[in-house]
């Protein structure tokens, strides 16, 4: 329930899945969030299908940039590494891990560093 007393909506497959990305990647980091997502939601695979599937493909990008970035595998990510290739590329096995390669070199959308438990402490 919000502040106000009204129930709150339940979240889109879309919003909940990134919501669900947003702590998986806060947990591999182990920054404390906020967000709250059901245990049930929390499973990388699911989460990488839903965001392949209706995520634009800038937000596919920046998602799996993110993912990758956080230490998630070719397995974890196999939908959204896939929905990240351009048409005619190689989506073999060697193809997913070489756009995860990409994508880790290319680090994350967000400085994790710059959150921590104690604000004004970077650490």
């Amino acid at each position: 329930m919000s502040d106000d007393g009204d129930k709150l909506e339940p979240l889109e497959p879309l919003d909940a899945a990134l919501v669900a990305a947003a702590v998986l990647i806060g947990r591999k980091r182990g920054v404390k969030t906020a967000l709250v997502s059901a245990d049930d939601a929390l499973d990388i695979e699911h989460v990488s299908q839903v965001i392949a599937d209706r995520g634009s493909p800038p937000l596919r990008y920046s998602v799996a940039r993110d993912l990758a970035a956080a230490g998630f595998t070719v397995r974890e990510l196999r939908p959204l590494l896939t929905a990240t290739i351009p048409d005619g590329a190689d989506v073999t096995d060697l193809g997913l891990t070489e756009q995860l390669a990409t994508l880790k070199k290319l680090g994350p959308t967000v400085d994790w560093q710059s959150f921590s438990d104690t604000p004004g402490d970077p650490s």
